[in-house]
């Protein structure tokens, strides 16, 4: 299954550390204990951990002149010809001479964030040195600003593939990488989903929540809604502290910011590979 495709990336989970007997399983019992650890944890920890690959073809707008649009914005009788109005803030101001417009760098794009790393980018055909541009967060995201060797290009011909010489691309890793506390809590589970899988003796709870021997008397969780109220999701201590340590008000995603006023608000972004 390629990366991104359940959601996640970046987990690498070597169980043997923890469990010799996981050695010994199926190739498709591992795969199963391993993909099911992951998925449980990667929810339970707020779907936040994990970067994955991917390519962007951007194109920006911002040659559209009858467009209301956000800054920065190109005045068509020189850069400082006239008056450039941008969308700062919910309000809109006039970008001139003496407007203090002044801590911006002159050629960037908006990359969906958070970024871990550049990996390649590729104008008109041609690989773009690492040395010619760098990665900012300001202004509310992360941009890839161009250094040397000119401006990133303004349009493209999508109808080109994204090495084609009137096209760019941005091949960069989206994510936040995964803690070594979290990537130890899902070797542990997943050695414990592998047992379970095999049918042999494991820590997982078996929704029993009290038992009388002699009289025989047992008390199992019996809806799913007493499961979701429960303060730890796996029943496995060690897991369940690490989950609630890195999300301890138990989010269901990251949380996001949606605005108009945001730099990736004007710019078309189409989007290859990735989750």
């Amino acid at each position: 299954m390629p990366p991104g495709a359940e959601g996640w990336c970046g987990w690498d989970l070597n169980p043997e550390n923890l469990c010799p007997d996981f050695e010994t399983y199926t190739e498709a019992q591992k795969n199963a204990a391993m993909s099911m650890a992951t998925m449980i944890v990667w929810a339970n920890t707020g779907r936040q951990f994990g970067p994955c690959e991917l390519t962007i073809r951007p194109c920006q707008t911002k040659e559209w002149a009858e467009q209301y649009r956000a800054f920065p914005v190109w005045w068509t009788s020189g850069e400082w010809g006239g008056p450039m109005p941008f969308l700062y803030a919910g309000q809109w101001r006039n970008c001139g001479c003496g407007s203090g417009c002044c801590c911006k760098p002159r050629c960037e794009i908006s990359l969906d964030g958070p970024v871990a790393s550049i990996e390649e980018v590729v104008v008109h055909g041609e690989v773009v040195p690492p040395t010619d541009y760098r990665v900012d967060v300001a202004f509310g995201g992360y941009h890839l600003v161009r250094t040397a060797g000119g401006c990133w290009p303004v349009c493209q011909d999508f109808n080109q593939d994204a090495d084609g010489a009137d096209a760019f691309s941005v091949k960069y890793t989206r994510g936040r990488p995964v803690p070594g506390s979290v990537i130890y809590a899902t070797e542990l589970l997943a050695c414990e989903m592998g047992k379970a899988i095999v049918n042999a003796p494991c820590a997982l709870p078996a929704r029993l929540s009290s038992l009388t021997r002699q009289g025989v008397t047992a008390d199992f969780v019996a809806t799913q809604s007493e499961l979701d109220i429960a303060i730890f999701p796996t029943g496995i201590n060690e897991v369940d502290m690490i989950i609630r340590a890195v999300n301890p008000s138990r989010r269901t995603r990251p949380p996001a910011v949606l605005s108009p006023d945001l730099p990736g608000a004007y710019d078309r972004m189409t989007i290859i590979g990735g989750p």
